[in-house]
């Protein structure tokens, strides 16, 4: 007999005898169904692991400081440009026409800042629901922003205004890195770092409103309207974090 038909010879006994055949199936696809079981248990054991991973502490802290402490807003308090007119005006040697200049300069510096941020307290105030809001003055020191003081809706430090309660988040309007003479709010931790994600880092101003024709005779009102969009969307955006996190 060949080696030919000894091999056909084996094959037939192995698919003849339905006892042997069954014997033969054991032995070879027991092992792969156990195998294959554990790399489905191993599998679903992991997405488990990764579905019910609890969020890091870092983000725990920011959603903590952003209900319980709230937002303090570091308001331009444009006080560099400020004490460079006054240096000036203390110039007794400066002529009536120079003075004159500065002291228009001055005054149209300080109303335009004052403008803008009782706006921007008037629009958080309506506009802003996620947790309490604080202003003060971005020449205050990060440092000594817990003891304040803090400004009401006239811009004036108000004593009786008592600061947030642990920790808090800070926010300030400003030019944003890698985006050319683009500004927004920029918002970080009570020590000046980033956040990270799901919570934004800026929300940037739409400046398409100084496009608007009708913005013409009232040029202020696109600049309203940049602040106003910019807080309804730091809201939503913040609103969406909180529900996230609750789920």
């Amino acid at each position: 007999m060949t080696i030919f038909h000894e091999k056909v010879s084996v094959l037939n006994g192995f698919c003849s005898n339905p006892h042997q055949r069954a014997e033969r199936l054991n032995r070879y696809l027991t092992p792969f169904a156990a195998l294959l079981l554990l790399l489905v248990f191993s599998s679903t054991s992991h997405a488990q692991v990764r579905t019910t991973e609890p969020p890091p502490e870092q983000m725990l802290l920011a959603v903590e400081a952003l209900t319980d402490g709230g937002i303090v807003v570091r308001l331009p308090s444009k006080s560099r440009q400020l004490e460079a007119l006054t240096r000036l005006l203390d110039d007794d040697d400066l002529r009536s026409n120079r003075r004159r200049r500065v002291e228009e300069r001055r005054d149209a510096l300080l109303e335009e800042r004052d403008f803008f941020n009782r706006l921007i307290i008037d629009r958080f105030d309506s506009l802003y629901q996620v947790g309490p809001v604080f202003f003060v003055y971005d020449s205050l020191a990060i440092s000594a922003i817990p003891n304040g003081p803090f400004l009401n809706s006239d811009l004036q430090a108000d004593p009786a205004i008592t600061g947030p309660q642990g920790a808090f988040l800070l926010l300030r309007k400003g030019p944003l890195q890698g985006y050319a003479r683009q500004e927004g709010f920029i918002l970080k931790d009570q020590y000046g770092n980033e956040l990270e994600e799901p919570f934004p880092s800026v929300i940037g101003f739409n400046n398409l409103h100084h496009l608007n024709l009708a913005n013409i005779d009232n040029p202020r009102h696109g600049e309203i309207k940049k602040y106003e969009d910019a807080i309804v969307r730091l809201n939503g955006r913040l609103s969406r974090v909180l529900e996230d996190f609750a789920e």
